[in-house]
């Protein structure tokens, strides 16, 4: 199933269940839409083992670990716009990058642990640059 949605993004989505059944230690409700994105991203033959549904997922709880690092402690890597797309957050562009980033460092780890987390963050900038551009 997971193959396939790789292959064909009309196909069914894959569950959560799916996911944990294929070997997708990691996977959350929390990040499953980012990892139904970025296994939609990927080939059907870039998705049909145990190992590169595992990477897909890593790549997914690896940029959010590196945003959560980054709240905690803001000597840690900067999170980039591809760490935000991976991660399934949206709304940050190369504009607010930078006030991105500096409400994720005034958060703690604790609160940017999560996609929903991480995303409440970056809709409170984008809503806060609007206002300012109104």
């Amino acid at each position: 199933m997971i193959s396939a949605y790789a292959a064909d993004n009309n196909a069914t989505r894959p569950a959560l269940a799916d996911c944990v059944d294929a070997g997708g230690p990691g996977v959350t409700t929390d990040n499953l839409a980012a990892v139904n994105a970025a296994i939609d991203a990927a080939t059907g033959a870039e998705a049909n083992t145990v190992g590169e549904i595992q990477g897909i997922v890593d790549n997914v709880t690896d940029a959010i670990s590196l945003i959560s690092a980054y709240a905690a402690d803001n000597t840690a890597t900067t999170p980039t716009l591809a760490d935000y797309a991976v991660a399934g957050v949206t709304g940050v562009t190369t504009d607010n990058l930078a006030a991105v980033n500096a409400a994720i460092d005034a958060a703690t780890g604790a609160d940017a642990d999560t996609v929903g987390e991480i995303q409440g963050i970056v809709d409170g900038v984008t809503d806060a640059i609007s206002l300012i551009s109104a």
